[in-house]
């Protein structure tokens, strides 16, 4: 019984830090955004250089391949990692909860049945 007492506060607590990682998410999904914004504006200010769609494309592919860019999509590709963690966490300790609260059902159910 006692052991029940302690989901609640677990569960909120994961939650928490479930928020946490959305919002790290959205500051890195924000980040690439803005870097993407950035390579636009490169490729149509070299709009003179860059005669045709396939040289646009390629120069877009260039400026991807730069470490910030590069270090933006790894830091989202962790956000998103640490974000899925912590839902499957969060979905476990409510699981558990749940399974708790059903075995405490059933055994209160045995008692009143034999009184």
């Amino acid at each position: 019984m006692e052991q029940i007492k302690k989901y609640p506060e677990l569960i909120a607590r994961a939650e928490k830090k479930l928020l946490l990682c959305e919002r790290q998410l959205e500051m890195e999904a924000e980040r690439l955004s803005f870097l993407n914004a950035e390579i636009e504006k490169v490729i149509f200010s070299e709009s003179r250089e860059l005669k045709n769609e396939q040289q646009r494309k390629a120069r877009r592919l260039e400026l991807q391949g730069e470490p910030d860019y590069m270090g933006a999509k790894r830091e989202l590709a962790q956000a998103r990692e640490a974000r899925d963690q912590q839902t499957i966490e969060v979905n476990r300790l409510r699981n558990e909860f749940s399974v708790i609260k059903l075995v405490l059902r059933r055994e209160i159910a045995g008692i009143e049945a034999v009184a």
